[in-house]
């Protein structure tokens, strides 16, 4: 008795999940509250749709396509594969959320820092940053896991004004006490340089920068940058508030 029963909920439940795929995504995206944009215009249907001027926090995309995994209702959660389609960004990856938690898994997203709403003082807009991201997973409470790289040209474009050899940044992506952490590092002929950069729940974030000058005539340029000197490194802080 309880195998059929069992089986009838089973049913019940893919047709249910099969019923939801087919559902208009502009009827789903309002239902779920916007969550890319109220301003997003969406069209098709949730198992293959696609929505025009949408956003993700901060950053604003031309295009984003979208498809409903349906099998994965059945475990509590709503996954969807999606992809980015902007002049100034790419990115594709899987996109979940659930009851308690939401995040992203297998992502990769590359774009300008004007493409991903990221004003950052000193930052050229046109610099660009790359992620790739195994798994980012946020609660209530913040981040809760992070696994993956970050790269970006930031400091490039600010030192070609100067003609200053910079280098390219990496690093990982953590999580501490709900704060998203990305710890960047690079060397070049003329430095080595550390910055971190942190994402609190509420939008603010934080980085702070230490180099060390391999070729001490920059000392001009790192002070008129801002840099504060501390025997042999040069530091450099702030914060602000993610839109």
């Amino acid at each position: 008795m309880m195998s059929w029963r069992w089986m009838l909920m089973a049913g019940t439940l893919m047709l249910l999940a099969f019923a939801l795929a087919l559902m208009p995504l502009a009827f789903v995206h309002g239902l779920a509250g916007s969550p890319l944009g109220r301003d997003a215009s969406a069209f098709g249907h949730v198992w293959n749709g696609r929505l025009y001027t949408a956003s993700a926090g901060p950053a604003r995309f031309e295009r984003v396509d979208v498809a409903l995994r349906p099998g994965a209702l059945l475990t509590g959660q709503a996954v969807f594969d999606w992809q980015v389609s902007d002049s100034g960004a790419r990115g594709a990856g899987v996109a979940y959320a659930g009851l308690t938690s939401a995040g992203l898994r297998e992502t990769r997203l590359s774009g300008t820092f004007r493409a991903l709403g990221l004003p950052l003082p000193g930052v050229g807009a046109d610099d660009t940053l790359s992620l790739e991201i195994g798994e980012l997973a946020f609660t209530g409470a913040g981040c809760v896991q992070a696994g993956g790289e970050v790269r970006t040209s930031a400091l490039i474009g600010i030192a070609s004004r100067y003609e200053v050899d910079a280098p390219l940044l990496h690093g990982p992506l953590s999580c501490d006490g709900g704060v998203l952490f990305a710890d960047l590092s690079g060397t070049s002929a003329d430095m080595e340089i550390r910055l971190t950069v942190s994402v609190a729940p509420s939008g603010l974030y934080r980085w702070a920068a230490e180099a060390v000058l391999i070729d001490a005539s920059l000392t001009p340029v790192f002070s008129a940058a801002g840099f504060t000197q501390d025997g042999t490194v040069w530091r450099h802080r702030g914060e602000g508030q993610l839109a």
